[in-house]
């Protein structure tokens, strides 16, 4: 939108976000087990999503309210829920294609598994 330091504060958050989702698919399969192991991510990932809304993403509305005022054009969100989605598929087929590797490829390095709770 025109500001260069603003867009790359931007940037700055868009390849911090790629490289914690990729860092975090490298990492998960040597993880320490426990009972709250399904929520790593999405707890770490909340804090990541909280860190850039705190330093970035609140000044992005009054920046548009003030430059844009009531002659911002608002898109659908079909577009965008539909990459997504896109996206999201895409995730669970590299992470599942990785860990699958992992698990046959390596056996010994991965960490022993808990014993089954009775």
């Amino acid at each position: 939108m025109g500001e260069q330091d603003r867009t790359a504060n931007s940037h700055m958050w868009m390849i911090l976000g790629l490289v914690f989702m990729f860092g975090y698919l490298l990492l998960e399969p040597w993880l320490p087990e426990s009972n709250f192991e399904d929520f790593y991510f999405l707890g770490s990932y909340t804090l990541f999503y909280a860190a850039w809304v705190i330093f970035d993403g609140w000044a992005q509305v009054p920046f548009v309210r003030d430059r844009y005022g009531d002659n911002y054009h608002h898109r659908l969100w079909g577009k965008p829920i539909m990459l997504g989605a896109g996206g999201l598929v895409l995730w669970m087929m590299m992470s599942l294609t990785y860990v699958i590797a992992i698990i046959t490829l390596f056996p010994d390095v991965l960490p022993p598994q808990l014993p089954p709770s009775p």
